[in-house]
């Protein structure tokens, strides 16, 4: 968790709610994130769909999905985004929910 939130503060990114627990089963598939759901006056840049490699999280090794989100035009001050993830495709998704206030920050 430390190497994460260093990071995250050196690249100057903003971690949008608590770090929640995934729930994995020990059978080596690697686990897909996928973004599902945001809201209105939200975007993606990039990616709504990432891997975690399994061995990473079975050794605690801090594996982490990050995406891209800002504002567009009248956005709302508050972000809500699911998210889904599964070990495999034929298996029952899990859902993840999260949710911030956006505080638009003017430097001086």
């Amino acid at each position: 968790m430390k190497n994460i939130l260093k990071s995250s503060k050196e690249l100057n990114e903003k971690q949008a709610d608590v770090p929640q627990p995934l729930f994995i089963q020990d059978n080596g598939e690697d686990i897909i994130v996928s973004l599902s759901k945001l809201s209105n006056g939200w975007e993606n840049d990039g990616n709504k769909c990432q891997m975690i490699d399994f061995k990473s999280v079975w050794n605690s090794l801090s594996p982490s999905c990050k995406f891209l989100i800002h504002p567009s035009g009248n956005s709302e001050w508050k972000i809500v985004c699911d998210f889904t993830y599964s070990q495999n495709p034929s298996e029952k998704e899990r859902t993840l929910k999260v949710s911030d206030e956006y505080r638009e920050v003017t430097v001086l």
